[in-house]
């Protein structure tokens, strides 16, 4: 998988997931969990959040957004 961050110049890179904790962190005193049980716990977040965006548009009959800007 590839995963998209931003460098020190402001430029997106994109990397493997395997390298990711090796590209953002010199310091080595943080460690991102990139293990498959959180990226389908993050899955699944990201999943029960787009069902409760198509309730709310049928709720209030408006349309899904198309795109959403996840921060």
């Amino acid at each position: 998988m590839i995963a998209s961050i931003i460098n020190d110049s402001g430029e997106i890179d994109n990397l493997e997931f395997c390298k990711l904790n090796e590209a953002i962190n010199d310091t080595k005193d943080f460690e991102y969990d990139i293990s498959i049980e959180r990226r389908r716990g993050v899955l699944n977040i990201i999943n029960k959040d787009i069902e409760q965006l198509i309730k709310l548009g049928q709720q209030y009959n408006r349309n899904v957004p198309l795109e959403i800007k996840i921060i």
